[in-house]
Order: structure tokens, then sequence, then C-alpha cells
């Protein structure tokens, strides 16, 4: 996300939702082949994500 510094923020914003759907969707993959532990380790990377402080999160409002 540092990359995108200079960025609008509706560009960095969307940025970030397209990381946390990145994880979203390989636990979607995991679950549906019934790896369920590497489903939840992936939903685990989705939340850290949000959680950095001027990560992916700091872009991202409740609404979004």
């Amino acid at each position: 996300m540092g990359l995108l510094g200079g960025r609008p923020q509706q560009q960095r914003r969307d940025a970030a939702m397209h990381v946390i759907n990145s994880y979203m969707r390989q636990a979607d993959v995991l679950y549906m082949e019934r790896d369920f532990q590497g489903a939840r380790g992936a939903l685990a990377q989705a939340e850290s994500a949000l959680r950095i402080e001027g990560g992916v999160g700091g872009e991202l409002t409740e609404t979004d």
C-alpha cells in the first residue's frame, strides 16, 4: 500500500479491497476443497491485513 501513497483516496481504497477480497476468495476455495484449517488461515490473514495500522485497513472505513 505504500506504493500508492500519492494516489487519490478512492484508488487506495480500491486497492485495499482488492487485497482483502483476494484473501476471501482464497478462503472460499480452500473451504470448498475441505481444507478447513487453510480456509481459517486465509480468513486470519484477511483480518490481520485489516488491522495493520497504516496498511490495508488504514484505507477502509466501516462502510466499506
